[in-house]
């Protein structure tokens, strides 16, 4: 439970520094790499995922409309305190 609160508390960090241009290209792979850390956790497998999609739609041709990096990084914080909510 320690470990997952630790990455809550990261992947925050990450959302935070994906407002920044000169952020974002470091913080983007990081939240990739924790997001599919968390999928490891039975509970929160779902919320995990979700949390993967948002960041996939960034960089996917989905033809759905491309989130700002603003937009991004309050989706993925919702999801984190999701997460935290049912962890």
């Amino acid at each position: 439970m320690d470990d997952l609160k630790i990455t809550i508390s990261h992947i925050r960090e990450q959302a935070y520094r994906l407002r920044k241009v000169d952020d974002f290209k470091a913080a983007y792979p990081e939240l990739l790499f924790l997001a599919r850390q968390l999928e490891a956790f039975p509970r929160i497998t779902g919320l995990a995922r979700q949390m993967t999609d948002t960041l996939s739609l960034f960089l996917g041709e989905t033809g759905a409309p491309r989130p700002t990096p603003a937009q991004l990084s309050d989706s993925v914080l919702a999801l984190s305190n999701e997460i935290e909510r049912v962890a």
